[in-house]
């Protein structure tokens, strides 16, 4: 499998809106902002303190991850790899390929809901342990 990853720019928004609404749907979050909504926020995250990079596989788009530097860490906002590509390495390729060209010798934070055991056991098993535990009121 040949794999890429390219800096996404204003002209993929849309696209990312559409993989961040099933992002949402796939995990289980309670985010309930339609595709456009989604589109306009990514919009900004790229207008803003973020970066996102796409995944191409054998010359398709399956996926992007969504991060901010932190000053002393890197936060990854959003990881998503197609329903169709999950379970080939693209996931634990791409975080490799951020974390050697782009984060070496940076820490690495994600967030994770914690009734998404898939994502929690893709997250560990790829080398992330656990750190702290966010808790919310409503």
């Amino acid at each position: 499998m040949k794999i890429q990853f390219r800096k996404a720019s204003e002209n993929d928004v849309q696209v990312l809106g559409q993989m961040n609404k099933r992002l949402i749907e796939d995990e289980g979050h309670s985010n309930p902002m339609n595709v456009d909504e989604l589109t306009e926020r990514m919009k900004g995250f790229l207008n803003n303190e973020y970066t996102a990079y796409l995944i191409i596989a054998n010359g398709t788009l399956s996926g992007y991850c969504l991060f901010r530097d932190d000053w002393d860490y890197v936060y990854v906002r959003h990881l998503f790899v197609e329903r169709t590509s999950r379970h080939t390495g693209l996931g634990s390729t791409c975080i490799r390929w951020l974390k050697n060209n782009l984060w070496a010798n940076r820490k690495v934070r994600i967030e994770v809901l914690c009734h998404n055991d898939s994502g929690i056991a893709f997250w560990r098993k790829i080398g992330f342990r656990d750190y702290s535990i966010t808790m919310e009121m409503q």
